[in-house]
């Protein structure tokens, strides 16, 4: 949609010139790019940081895992003194939050292993997904099994989708969940999964090819205590999610 990252700039520009001249802006002091928006748009801005001296009492009262969490909650920290509310209160608000769907949801157990369930799509979502699973589960491997959405997608960012995996200890890379009407001939006939799964390989990674019918044994077999096991994709995977947790 934007192309490149000067168009985002400009987006999101044009949407800050909407709020109006008494307005506020509540925005991430940690960004270099926001920061550098959000001082340009002669608006009130309200900063939030893993850096305030909140962070750690907001770190300690959520439920939900990784950096990207704890910043979306210290943003929701902000908005609540804004607008007055007392600081307890949102703490409060903030300990009874347990997530979203498909965004790191518990789905059950395989193994004793716990298994979850993300939207994660775009690289950068894989790499804030599998690195908030990394810290939470320390002491055993992060298994993830990604479906790719769009063959489009996969082929303009195929650079990117390889290093979004270095927090999984290993990853399974399943067939490329096809959008009817949003792809093109050239990047069907330029990526596959395969070739996803041989680029992680080749960068030293444990990454495999695999079919959806293949995972749920896969699983059986090599998942164990203290492992996380995390489906990711924007397609049809949250189906295969259910089918693993039952043993189905």
């Amino acid at each position: 949609t934007y192309k490149n990252i000067n168009n985002v700039e400009l987006t999101f520009k044009k949407f800050l010139t909407k709020i109006p001249k008494d307005g506020l802006i509540v925005a991430n002091a940690d960004d270099k790019i926001i920061k550098k928006i959000a001082k340009a748009s002669a608006r009130q801005v309200v900063w939030y940081s893993l850096k305030d001296k909140e962070a750690n009492i907001v770190k300690n009262t959520i439920r939900v895992a990784g950096e990207h969490n704890l910043l979306n909650a210290l943003a929701a920290f902000r908005v609540g003194r804004a607008l007055g509310v007392g600081q307890s209160e949102i703490l409060q608000a903030l300990s009874g939050f347990s997530g979203t769907w498909r965004r790191f949801e518990f789905k059950g157990i395989i193994n004793k292993a716990p298994v979850f369930d993300d939207y994660a799509h775009h690289p950068s979502e894989i790499k804030a997904t599998l690195k908030a699973a990394k810290k939470r589960f320390p002491f055993g491997r992060v298994i993830s099994i990604f479906q790719p959405h769009q063959y489009r997608r996969l082929h303009s960012l195929f650079d990117d989708f390889t290093s979004a995996f270095d927090h999984s200890d290993i990853t399974c890379v399943l067939d490329v969940y096809d959008v009817a009407g949003r792809e093109d001939k050239k990047s069907k006939k330029a990526v596959n999964s395969f070739m996803l799964a041989r680029a992680l390989s080749e960068k030293g990674k444990d990454a495999r090819y695999m079919y959806k019918s293949q995972v749920l044994d896969f699983l059986k077999g090599e998942a164990r205590s203290n492992d996380a096991v995390i489906l990711m994709g924007a397609g049809d995977i949250y189906k295969l999610t259910d089918k693993i947790v039952s043993g189905a």
